[in-house]
């Protein structure tokens, strides 16, 4: 497989800089719902299930020196540099491995994403290192990815952790119809109908979820991130959205996917609006899972408004197994104080 040296390199490319924003969010040009309804299963995308290139980007000389191996995987409109805050992993033995969605980091759109076809291509990847201990962090649509991949992999030690997790078929009608309200209401707030102008309103409501964007007490920080972001955000091509969504809205967990309780856990905000705590509770029993973990105040975004959630991850790779909780219940972190 092709590696890359210099990943910063690839997040920094024109392509890169034309299709993607610094965390990854991106509109789409024509109309402010087009995107909500790609997202969701009413627009798609004629491609191929596999792309003509290498999607992985990874340093082959770590690989080989590393200890353990970790593959990371982004969401839907996602680019790699959400995981910009993982690099230093490797003092802690890791080499890591990306994986790119079509049309992103240096990426052709040649391809439209499935679950399974990706899968299999992470499994296929540490596969060909079956004495190395295996990590996979999965985030929103990159969720599933690594879930089943892990139930693929030959080696003795894996650990998977779901951050903001998809749900089958993308939560189906109740997340359209969400996602679809959040934006109408963004372009009434920013009295716009201007991708420019209404994508960052609705930027707020993914950060802390619909009651975190009208608490004044995050007012402040919500301002700051969006400002943080605002130059960042650019409008993408029309197909991106669906060539991202199309497999996870037809997607649905194998009735035979094995996967080990003790060695999965899955990590959100409890403000999430795209996915809610409803459906992410619902699709953990669905396969099995008991290790659940709920940032207050957070929405989808965690990466951004509680990028400790890496550190917490970086825990449960490295900690011994033990019991995972028999039942489903939510151990609820301690919601973050920021500063003003």
């Amino acid at each position: 497989m092709p590696a890359a040296n210099g990943l910063h390199d690839i997040y920094r490319s024109p392509q890169t800089r034309e299709n993607t924003s610094r965390t990854g969010i991106h509109l789409a040009p024509i109309l402010l719902l087009t995107l909500a309804l790609s997202m969701t299963g009413c627009a798609s995308i004629d491609l191929p299930a596999t792309s003509s290139h290498d999607v992985l980007v990874y340093d082959i000389n770590a690989v080989e020196r590393a200890e353990k191996l970790a593959v990371v995987v982004p969401g839907a409109l996602a680019s790699i540099g959400i995981f910009d805050p993982i690099a230093e992993w490797d003092q802690h033995g890791y080499a890591l491995v990306y994986y790119r969605f079509p049309g992103l980091d240096g990426l052709p759109l040649d391809h439209r994403l499935d679950i399974d076809v990706a899968a299999t291509t992470v499994a296929n990847f540490l596969n060909a290192h079956p004495d190395k201990p295996a990590r996979l962090l999965g985030y929103s649509t990159g969720a599933p990815i690594v879930l089943v991949a892990s139930t693929m992999l030959q080696s003795s030690d894996v650990k998977t952790a779901a951050m903001s997790p998809a749900v089958p078929r993308g939560g189906g009608f109740p997340t359209m119809c969400r996602t679809s309200r959040d934006v109408f209401l963004a372009g009434l707030r920013a009295w716009s109908w201007r991708p420019e102008k209404v994508w960052p309103e609705y930027y707020r409501t993914l950060l802390f979820g619909r009651a975190g964007r009208t608490d004044k007490a995050l007012r402040p920080t919500i301002d700051k991130l969006v400002e943080q972001d605002r130059e960042n955000i650019i409008i993408p091509n029309r197909s991106l959205g669906a060539a991202h969504s199309d497999g996870l809205r037809e997607w649905e967990p194998s009735p035979d996917l094995n996967l080990d309780a003790q060695r999965v856990r899955f990590y959100f905000g409890d403000n999430d609006p795209v996915f809610s705590q409803k459906q992410t509770q619902k699709f953990a029993q669905q396969i099995g899972i008991t290790d659940l973990v709920s940032y207050g105040t957070h929405g989808h975004l965690l990466f951004i408004t509680h990028p400790e959630v890496f550190s917490d991850i970086l825990a449960f790779f490295e900690e011994p197994d033990r019991q995972a909780p028999v039942d489903a219940s939510i151990r609820e972190q301690p919601a973050k104080q920021f500063d003003h």
